[in-house]
Parts: structure tokens; C-alpha cells; sequence
């Protein structure tokens, strides 16, 4: 199935510890580039949740948000570095002497450095159940996410469908409006090199060889043809491909619309052109829609 790369994803698990919420979305990328952002003592999960995230997406620049609200804790789950504050303090008192500083040294000074006041190591126990919540959380988040993606990407698939069938009769228009280009171009020509060699004797024979390479460079038949086998391939793209699909599209749309431009610049007739420039505009808006397509 054709995802999209944009979608958001949310999960949420709890324990007799902790309630997880995991927050996904995604932007279009070239590539699969995921940041993850959560509590500093929970970052041991932080590889878990790549590595999910790799075996469910391609493409795309993945944001994870990680919040875990911890749930009532015992007395004893904060501790106090009763020594180690005592130690910044005569460290702050000895500084402000010698220094000769008039300001009060107070509570907030000394909290503010490491380790005076800390939360209590979890057990083993503990740990582990935290752990596959904060995995659950992600995995759910996961699953809405990748639900999200499909569904945007099958209302990709049909409006890059329905945006195909108009460029096939467009492509279409363009093959009946070109059927007598080669004739046409030849007469043209041939009126033209006759004008400027008027006075000058030229054997039939060479100044038709010499239409016909003209003309010939002139026919748009190979660039029609192509233009539809490129049409065909990403419709079957569209229906049969269940892996990444947004590369050769993209490759595909590429070519397209250089079998326009080629068709527009070549064909020397106004509606053939005017068809060309239609077609470009339609082949912009599946290019469009493509850029979101995992």
C-alpha cells in the first residue's frame, strides 16, 4: 500500500509508576532521519524506539516526543546529599570571603549544583516495567501513526490516479493533433527552401531528402509513445507496488515532463503546443503529490 510520509501518532501506556505519552509526525525527506526527544533518565530507551520506527518507515523526518509523568512517590523516592551540600556551602561562604561579596548565600544557590538533591534508584524490577511501557506507548503510537500515513496516502493515490487519466488524454489529444504534422512540416518546408532557392537549380530528388530530414526532426511520434509508457508504469506503480514508491515516482514524473517540454518545443503547431503546456501543468501537480508519497 502507497503511504504518505507526513502523519502524527499518538500512544499512551501506564504502570503503577509512570504514564508514557509518545508523540509522532513526520515531513517529507529524501531520506528516513528520526530525532527523539524525552526525559534524560529514560534516554536508554531512546534506541528501542529507533529501532521500531526503522522497521516500520523508509522515509520521512520523524519527530518523537517522549513524556512520562511519574505517578505518587514513596517518602523516601528523593534524597538529600546532606555532606555534598554542607560542601558547596563552606565552598560558597569561603568564596564570597575571599572575594569580599556582600550577597547572602541561600537554599536556591546550593541546589542549583549537581547531586545535592536526587531521586532514588529505581529497583531492577521497576526499570523493566517502565520500560516495556514506555515501548507499549511507542508501539501504539506507531500504529496510529502508520494508520494515519495509509489513509493520507490512498487519498494521494486517487487524486494522482485521476490526475494520470486526464494526462492520458491530454497525451491522447496530442496524438491525433500530431497525425499530420510530418505531412504538414514537409510542405511548409518544402515551400520555404523553394522561396530561397528560387533562382538556384536544385534536383528534386536531393531537396526532398533534404524535407524529409527536416520534417523528421520535427515528428513527435517516439515522445507520445514514451510519454504514455511512463503514464502506465506509475499507474501500476500506484496498484501493485507494496514497498516505497516515492523515488521512482518522482524519477518517473522527471521524465514525463521532459517528454513534454521535448513534445512542446518540437511539435511546430499552436494547438499541439498549447495541449503540451496543459499536460505540464499536470504533470506539476502529480509531482507535487508524489514529493509526499513514502
Amino acid at each position: 500500500m502507497v503511504k504518505s510520509m507526513t502523519g502524527f501518532g499518538r500512544g499512551i501506556a501506564e504502570n503503577e509508576n509512570i504514564k508514557v505519552t509518545v508523540d509522532l509526525r513526520s515531513v517529507n525527506h529524501r531520506y528516513l532521519e528520526i530525532s527523539v526527544r524525552m526525559p534524560r533518565e529514560y534516554i536508554m530507551e531512546e534506541e528501542g524506539i529507533r529501532k521500531l520506527l526503522k522497521e516500520n518507515l523508509k522515509r520521512g523526518k520523524v519527530e518523537v516526543f517522549v513524556n512520562v509523568e511519574v505517578k505518587e512517590c514513596e517518602e523516601n523516592f528523593v534524597k538529600l546529599n546532606l555532606p555534598l551540600a554542607t560542601a558547596y556551602k563552606n565552598a560558597l561562604q569561603e568564596l564570597k570571603m575571599q572575594l569580599d561579596l556582600k550577597d547572602d548565600i541561600s537554599v536556591s544557590h546550593i541546589i542549583k549544583y549537581p547531586d545535592v538533591i536526587a531521586a532514588s534508584e529505581m529497583s531492577d524490577d521497576a526499570k523493566k516495567e517502565n520500560t516495556g511501557c514506555i515501548l507499549e506507548a511507542a508501539e501504539k503510537a506507531v500504529r496510529s501513526f502508520l494508520y494515519m500515513r495509509s489513509a493520507e496516502g490512498t487519498k494521494l493515490t486517487e487524486d494522482i490516479k485521476t490526475r494520470a487519466e486526464l494526462l492520458r488524454k491530454k497525451v491522447g489529444d496530442v496524438r491525433i493533433q500530431s497525425e499530420n504534422i510530418p505531412k504538414e512540416n514537409k510542405e511548409k518546408i518544402k515551400a520555404r527552401i523553394e522561396e530561397m532557392l528560387e533562382n538556384k537549380e536544385i534536383s528534386e530528388e536531393r531537396l526532398l531528402q533534404e524535407v524529409a530530414i527536416l520534417a523528421d526532426k520535427a515528428n513527435i511520434t517516439e515522445e507520445v509513445v514514451r510519454l504514455e509508457s511512463h503514464i502506465a508504469q506509475l499507474e501500476d506503480i500506484l496498484l501493485n507496488s507494496n514497498d516505497s514508491v516515492g523515488k521512482k515516482m518522482d524519477f518517473l514524473v522527471q521524465e514525463m515532463n521532459r517528454e513534454a517540454n521535448t513534445i512542446a518545443s518540437k511539435a511546430n503547431k499552436l494547438e499541439v503546443t498549447r495541449i503540451s503546456l496543459d499536460m505540464k501543468c499536470e504533470i506539476e501537480k502529480i509531482r507535487e503529490q508524489v514529493q509526499n508519497l513514502e
